[in-house]
């Protein structure tokens, strides 16, 4: 039950996101029940308000083309005061908080290997496309679903999900538990893996 009512909330939210900065009103669309692709970027460090102060240096089939035909929330906050980039991602991708989803540092410590282990790691994991050790990841530290997990479920497991970023734990925490794919770089290898 509770899981559901985050859902609800998560997507009560979406719905509830404004819609601004559109150049023409009699050009923008709804989108369809059933959109064929959703793209979510996230940008580690850049406030919604960059969109509006540096409006006029974007191009017109850059972060004008989203913002006129997509949508995004002006007033996302999260009510947690320390944000650190995995508990971010989770967040973003789960509608939950840290306490909720189970992410609340890029790092913890943990007492049966007594070390410092990154929130991603798992050692039943190995990178594809790099030699190194690096790569033993997953996302089983999340507690709950997320909206790509959820759009599978949905689609009866025909959606594709790809997630990549520049880092690992951006890759594989919002690509989810039923990722299709999840691509990082390796910056010892300089390779995407």
């Amino acid at each position: 039950m509770k899981k559901t009512v985050i859902l609800f909330c998560f997507f009560f939210s979406i719905n509830c996101c404004i819609y601004s900065q559109i150049e023409d009103i009699s050009s923008y669309n709804i989108p369809p029940e059933k959109p064929k692709l959703i793209v979510g970027i996230v940008i580690d460090q850049m406030r919604q308000d960059y969109l509006d102060r540096f409006w006029n240096n974007f191009d017109k089939n850059g972060f004008k083309k989203l913002a006129n035909s997509g949508s995004y929330c002006k007033n996302a906050n999260y009510n947690y005061s320390l944000t650190q980039s995995s508990p971010g991602y989770v967040t973003i991708v789960t509608g939950a908080e840290p306490s909720e989803h189970g992410i609340v540092s890029d790092y913890w410590y943990n007492p049966l290997t007594n070390d410092r282990e990154n929130c991603i790691h798992d050692s039943q994991y190995k990178t594809i496309g790099s030699k190194d050790a690096v790569g033993k990841y997953s996302p089983r530290n999340i507690l709950s679903t997320t909206f790509s997990d959820e759009a599978k479920l949905f689609n009866n497991g025909k959606s594709k999900v790809i997630s990549i970023s520049l880092n690992e734990n951006g890759a594989i925490l919002s690509g989810g538990f039923s990722a299709n794919a999840a691509y990082w770089f390796d910056e010892k290898s300089g390779n995407w893996v």
